[in-house]
């Protein structure tokens, strides 16, 4: 019986350069008037998250995080920028987006899934079989699962450092205001 389902690969490269990297980019240099103007940069860039979560979602069934981060991360810059929102609205941004993160990172410590155990830990990236046959035959199964388990805390608490770098990092650089748009 063949599967209907086509096989969904990870490509997380891709994933960030289609739902942060172009939107980011569209917003920086295309929404002068000039160019496409405040409103059809936001719209241009939200296009890009927005169509590539749909078409993960109907090919393959599979809900894309990383689309609706980068779906919320234009969202707020985008509203910030027309709104004309005071500058540490920018820096509050750039640090909740990691922020989020780290939590959602450390809220998987919680469930039966941490994020390390998750993404790499698995039958796509790893022969997992053999190695939890390994760690069995060695006697090393709980110090691996430690071992994971503190990886995620480190991804976690690096998340927290990226949020709060983020926030040091606009507030010092983000010095004009949101310029007025027509």
């Amino acid at each position: 019986m063949m599967n209907s389902k086509p096989t969904h690969k990870s490509r997380p490269m891709v994933d960030l350069l289609v739902s942060i990297v172009i939107p980011s980019l569209i917003l920086m240099k295309l929404s002068s008037e000039a160019f496409l103007g405040a409103t059809g940069a936001l719209i241009a860039a939200l296009a890009f998250p927005i169509s590539w979560g749909i078409f993960e979602l109907i090919k393959y069934k599979k809900f894309n995080f990383i689309a609706l981060l980068g779906l919320i991360s234009v969202l707020l810059t985008g509203g910030i920028g027309l709104l004309e929102l005071d500058n540490k609205w920018l820096a509050i941004k750039e640090a909740a987006i990691p922020a989020l993160i780290g939590i959602a990172v450390l809220a998987s410590t919680f469930t039966p899934y941490p994020l390390i155990k998750t993404l790499l830990f698995n039958p796509d990236v790893m022969d997992v079989e053999k190695i939890q046959k390994r760690l069995a035959d060695h006697n090393c199964t709980a110090t691996f699962e430690k071992r994971l388990l503190k990886a995620t805390y480190m991804v976690a608490g690096s998340f927290v450092f990226s949020a709060t770098m983020n926030y040091i990092l606009a507030k010092w650089l983000v010095t004009s205001p949101a310029e007025p748009r027509v």
